[in-house]
């Protein structure tokens, strides 16, 4: 048996062909909680918590009774309990594509970005640029700093 291997060999040794079951098969886990604990949970829950979401519950449990449960384990004994999760989600917002402008000139978006542009190989530069929104047609160029400067002068070249 190697120490990568967790203690389990894959060939029949000494112990024939039973070598090969895991030797905590049929155990009660270490760590598992008792069935008084998760009846009053699911008690809590389903009286005093009614309507909370399990994350709340869950630390709810903790804060005010000293109950550690794990997340999932708590998730799993409700719904086996028939408790269903909280769903009260907003509807979504209503978005609507906005269409393009009718003609060129109607709508420039202009924007900086600040970035090793020569990756190293020069000065930190910030690329400024505008876009027509009816035709697409960029226009950018490079300059030190994201400043008023630059707009108006890539601004000039638009007009």
């Amino acid at each position: 048996m190697s120490a990568r291997s967790g203690g389990c060999s894959h060939a029949p040794g000494k112990d024939g062909l039973s070598g090969l079951l895991h030797g905590n098969r049929g155990r009660e886990p270490a760590n598992k909680a008792d069935g008084r604990l998760w009846r009053r949970v699911l008690k809590l829950a389903a009286e005093k918590y009614r309507g909370i979401n399990e994350r709340h519950l869950q630390e709810l449990l903790a804060r005010e009774h000293s109950i550690g449960v794990c997340r999932e384990s708590l998730r799993k004994r409700l719904r086996a309990a028939g408790l269903e999760p909280k769903r009260s989600r907003r509807p979504s917002k209503y978005r609507a594509r906005r269409e393009r402008r009718a003609a060129s000139g109607m709508l420039l978006q202009i924007d900086a970005s600040p970035h090793d542009w020569l990756e190293g190989r020069g000065p930190l530069l910030t690329l400024v640029g505008v876009i027509d929104d009816a035709t697409n047609q960029a226009w950018v160029r490079f300059a030190e700093a994201e400043t008023t400067r630059a707009y108006l002068l890539l601004m000039r070249e638009v007009a």
